[in-house]
């Protein structure tokens, strides 16, 4: 919206889940192929995204001291990388509210790039197509495509090829978060490809005859006995199954209804160990 010699745009970044995650191979550029099943979800952050006339400088700011600010920040790298590809001189601000928990396995940092990227395409009047948005996406980080358009999607390779998917959308996420990070490269890393059984003990159909499983759980667990006992007191507490969302710390259950999952989350909220939310699936695309 045009305020003044400013303009800005307020984007929404929803929270993304794996409701199945195979860690297929390393790639000889150090990056692992994956195959993912990832949702895009009605609970995230919200970044607002002012071009500013006159000036070159990027500058981000979050209302969450935990965020890095400058070039670390995924959203201020989107917004450099987009501004060079599009050879657009101008300033940028971008102010992040922040909900989605820090290195959770929910993919928020890879969220607010995705959402700044949309945003600076809107604003300058669409100087990249689809395809360069794509690339310049994951350049940044290998969930930043998915989170583009924010659709369900078979993701596969690094990030790069996305396939529609189907899941349930009366489907309700109850989702942990232990109030620590998993660094995802250290979960990669640690993460042995010989062994040859790496899924989990529960087994969920899904679309497309993909079972609920997570590699990343094998050394996740291993470091963090804690979030497996979070897992199995889900399923224990009526969830229809229960998965740890890409490298963690994050572990949700699935349930029918909100009734039932707000119900279940209470009892881990009182016991104060976790912090607790519910959400749904985003039907809508973003893009």
């Amino acid at each position: 919206m045009p305020n003044g010699n400013n303009m800005e745009l307020l984007e929404f970044c929803p929270a993304k889940l794996n409701l199945c995650l195979e860690v297929l191979r390393k790639r000889p550029d150090g990056y692992h192929d994956i195959r993912s099943l990832m949702i895009p979800l009605d609970f995230g952050d919200n970044v607002l995204v002012r071009i500013i006339e006159g000036n070159d400088a990027i500058e981000c700011v979050c209302d969450n001291p935990e965020v890095p600010v400058g070039e670390a920040n995924l959203a201020w790298r989107a917004a450099r990388a987009f501004l060079q590809k599009a050879g657009a001189k101008v300033g940028v601000k971008i102010e992040i509210t922040k909900r989605i928990p820090v290195a959770g396995g929910l993919a928020g940092g890879s969220s607010d790039a995705a959402g700044v990227l949309r945003a600076l395409n809107k604003l300058l009047s669409y100087p990249l197509d689809d395809l360069q948005l794509a690339d310049t996406a994951l350049e940044i980080g290998s969930d930043v495509p998915f989170l583009l358009a924010g659709r369900p999607a078979w993701v596969e390779g690094r990030g790069e090829r996305l396939r529609p998917a189907v899941v349930p959308t009366h489907w309700v996420y109850l989702i942990l978060h232990p109030g620590f990070g998993v660094s995802s490269g250290w979960a990669y890393r640690n993460l042995n490809l010989t062994i040859k059984n790496l899924e989990n003990n529960i087994d969920y159909p899904l679309t497309e005859g993909v079972r609920m499983m997570n590699h990343l759980e094998v050394p996740v667990f291993r470091q963090y006995p804690q979030l497996e006992e979070l897992k199995k007191k889900l399923v224990n507490s009526r969830a229809k199954a229960a998965l740890m969302s890409g490298s963690g710390p994050v572990v949700f259950g699935v349930f029918e209804d909100m009734e039932t999952a707000k119900g279940v989350g209470r009892e881990f909220a009182e016991k104060g160990k976790v912090k607790v939310y519910t959400a749904k699936i985003i039907t809508n695309s973003l893009g």
